[in-house]
């Protein structure tokens, strides 16, 4: 990753972020924003009832090696 993108991501961790669902896309929130901060190229509808279920309630994002374990997940 980018030495910039990083440092972005690790502010906006600090925000309260979340993964949640965008336009059919897995996205990342920051808590009371009307829009994401990245929308990543995964589809939400080619993913699990229950990964999609928890994406639609929000999963808490706590650190950058968080992240990239949901999102390897996904």
């Amino acid at each position: 990753m980018h030495r910039m993108n990083q440092r972005y991501l690790s502010l906006l961790l600090a925000a309260g972020l979340y993964l949640g669902c965008f336009r059919g896309y897995v996205a990342l929130w920051k808590e009371g924003a009307a829009e994401p901060d990245v929308i990543y190229p995964c589809k939400v509808t080619l993913l699990p009832p229950a990964d999609r279920q928890a994406l639609a309630e929000g999963i808490p994002v706590r650190s950058e090696k968080e992240l990239a374990h949901l999102l390897e997940d996904f």
